[in-house]
C-alpha cells in the first residue's frame, strides 16, 4: 500500500483534492477532522488546553471554542508551539494506526490530509508527499469570506511558503484555474500514485 501525505497552504485546496482522491479511490483522513474529534472529545487533551489556555477557550457548554483558540495560537507563536504539542502525537499517532488498518483492508493508496506535515518534520512516516499550492493573492480571495484580511495574512505567514512546500513535496499541484482542471491534475496524480503503487 502506497502512504501518501498530501500538504499544502490554507485555503490552497487540500480538502478539495482529499475528496477528489477518495472519489477516485483512495482511502482517506484528514488531521483537521482529528483534531477537531480530539478537542471535542478528548478529556486529557481539553485538560491540558485548560492548563495552558485557561477557560477563556473554552463556552458556556464546556467545549473548547475553536474560533477562540485558533485566535490565540495564531497571534501568538509560542502559543501556538504550545498547541501543536498537545495536539500533533496524538493526531501523528491516530493517522499512523490507521493506515495500518487501510492496509489491512486492502487499500492500494491511503492518503493522510496533514496541513503542517513539513513543519512537523512527518514526511518520514510516508512514501511520498503531494502539496497542492495557489498564489497568495488567490488564497486571500478565498480566506477574506471567512475573516479579515489582517487574519488571514497572520495565517498565511504562519504556515511554510508555498515555494518551500511544493519543493520539498514528491508532486505539486497548483490550484489556480479552474475546478475541472483541478480535476484533471488530480486524475493525473492518481494515475501515478497507482503506477507507484504496482511498483
Amino acid at each position: 500500500m502506497l502512504r501518501v501525505g498530501l500538504t499544502g497552504g490554507i485555503a490552497c485546496g487540500k480538502t478539495t483534492v482529499l475528496q477528489m482522491l477518495r472519489d477516485l479511490g483512495a482511502a482517506t483522513i484528514s488531521a483537521d477532522s482529528i483534531v477537531h474529534e480530539l478537542l471535542d472529545n478528548d478529556t486529557s487533551i481539553r485538560e491540558r488546553i485548560r492548563r495552558e489556555f485557561g477557560e477563556g477557550v473554552f463556552d458556556e457548554t464546556g467545549r473548547v471554542d475553536r474560533r477562540k483558540l485558533a485566535d490565540i495560537a495564531f497571534r501568538d507563536d509560542s502559543a501556538r508551539l504550545k498547541l501543536e504539542h498537545i495536539l500533533h502525537p496524538e493526531v501523528r499517532r491516530r493517522i499512523l494506526a490507521w493506515m495500518d488498518g487501510a492496509r489491512s483492508k486492502g487499500m492500494r493508496v491511503a492518503v493522510a490530509e496533514v496541513p503542517l506535515l513539513f513543519e512537523a518534520g512527518l514526511e518520514g512516516d510516508f512514501d511520498c508527499t503531494v502539496a497542492v499550492t495557489a498564489e497568495h493573492g488567490e488564497q486571500l480571495n478565498r480566506l477574506s469570506s471567512r475573516m479579515p484580511v489582517r487574519d488571514a495574512e497572520r495565517r498565511i505567514a504562519a504556515q511554510m511558503p508555498a515555494e518551500e512546500k511544493s519543493r520539498r513535496a514528491d508532486y505539486a499541484l497548483v490550484n489556480s484555474g479552474s475546478l475541472d482542471d483541478l480535476q484533471e491534475r488530480v486524475r493525473e496524480l492518481w494515475s501515478t500514485l497507482l503506477m507507484r503503487d504496482a511498483c
